[in-house]
């Protein structure tokens, strides 16, 4: 059966908060994950974790810290930025040669 069976509210026992529950409850876990901490907290945070969507800070930090929700598009990488990303390394120090333990210059 594809559709879902309504229920009256009367025959639910616990109704719901207003919203979305599971924000409710990741908002919550996220509080119990902050507050568990024994002595020192870090937040951090990357604008790319090198994936191909934009990253940005959870909301719930933001709300824990009392900071305002980040606006998307701050954290989209421009086109260089997505390209050197995945660029090859670049060596940093090409004049240095590897010297053997016996004196030769490799």
């Amino acid at each position: 059966r594809g559709e879902p069976i309504p229920l009256p509210d009367a025959l639910i026992k616990d109704l719901l908060p207003s919203g979305d529950f599971h924000l409710q409850e990741e908002r919550r876990l996220c509080y119990v994950g902050m507050t568990r901490a024994k002595r020192d907290l870090y937040l951090t945070s990357a604008r790319d974790y090198g994936g191909a969507r934009p990253r940005k800070v959870s909301r719930f930090v933001l709300e824990a810290l009392d900071l305002p929700q980040a606006d998307e598009e701050t954290f989209r990488a421009s086109v260089v930025q997505a390209v050197e990303r995945h660029a090859p390394p670049v060596d940093l120090h090409p004049q240095l040669e590897l010297v053997r333990t016996d004196g030769q210059i490799v």
